[in-house]
């Protein structure tokens, strides 16, 4: 490994150890009260042009066993480069191949059903899917109920391709298989797992 290579990488968490586990922490509640938003604050020097916040959970939930599928516009960027340094990880063009996937504000991608479900013997081999969006910006009124939600709940979700829409039914149709997604904002995300019901 080049030294050259080396310092062209920023450098990740401060302290690889609390860093991760705050960061981890904060997606773990994210996914555990779902349908709302949970704010992410790391101190990661990540690469410019891409969501902090998916960069920082990125970093703390991948490791040299893992398989990335990341958009267009994020390929052959810093942050293809940065990933691989800090964790290890590979990347992959199979986006049915891949664990972990990422996709960049208002970027190409071929949907949902196009990632690993996992199987009824392994469930938990499902692709975990991080889709940047904007926050603020209001594209689907719902109501979520499941596990993590005491009653169905009022829900705005951001704006999405209007496939999600469908293709979230089918995950959810799909348990214990299915799709756990985190839509990922600035300093913030909101964890959508297969276990929860969305009623569009």
């Amino acid at each position: 490994m080049s030294h050259t290579w080396i310092q062209d990488v920023s450098q990740g968490f401060s302290s690889e150890d609390m860093g991760s586990q705050q960061v981890f922490r904060q997606t773990l509640q994210a996914m555990s009260h779902p349908a709302q938003w949970t704010p992410v604050v790391h101190d990661a020097d990540t690469p410019q042009g891409v969501c902090a916040t998916s960069a920082g959970i990125m970093l703390a939930l991948l490791d040299a066993e893992c398989t990335v599928w990341l958009s267009p516009h994020l390929r052959g960027q810093p942050i293809a480069k940065w990933l691989q340094f800090h964790t290890g990880c590979t990347h992959i063009d199979d986006p049915s191949q891949a664990d972990f996937a990422w996709v960049a504000l208002g970027d190409i991608w071929p949907g949902l059903d196009a990632f690993s479900w996992g199987s009824d013997a392994q469930p938990q081999s499902a692709c975990t899917i991080l889709i940047d969006v904007d926050a603020a910006s209001a594209g689907f009124s719902a109501m979520a109920s499941g596990p993590g939600l005491p009653e169905p709940t009022a829900v705005t979700l951001p704006t999405l391709p209007e496939r999600f829409v469908q293709q979230r039914h089918a995950s959810f149709a799909a348990f214990p298989c299915g799709s756990d997604v985190l839509l990922c904002g600035a300093n913030t995300v909101m964890g959508l797992p297969r276990t929860t019901a969305l009623t569009f």
